[in-house]
Parts: C-alpha cells; sequence; structure tokens
C-alpha cells in the first residue's frame, strides 16, 4: 500500500474494507 497513492481508497472506508482490497490486489 506504501508504493500506492492513499489516494486509491479512501480511508473514510473501514478497515476491514482495506484489508479485503489489499488482499484481493495481492492475489492478483
Amino acid at each position: 500500500t506504501k508504493a500506492e497513492p492513499p489516494i486509491f481508497y479512501m480511508p473514510a472506508k473501514p478497515l476491514e474494507d482495506d484489508a479485503a482490497l489489499t488482499e484481493q490486489r495481492k492475489e492478483k
């Protein structure tokens, strides 16, 4: 997530969502 800017995912979203997105991207 450090490599990508925080603008990609809004901080307003819950941490759960953030974790899910990170996992999905990792799988891709």
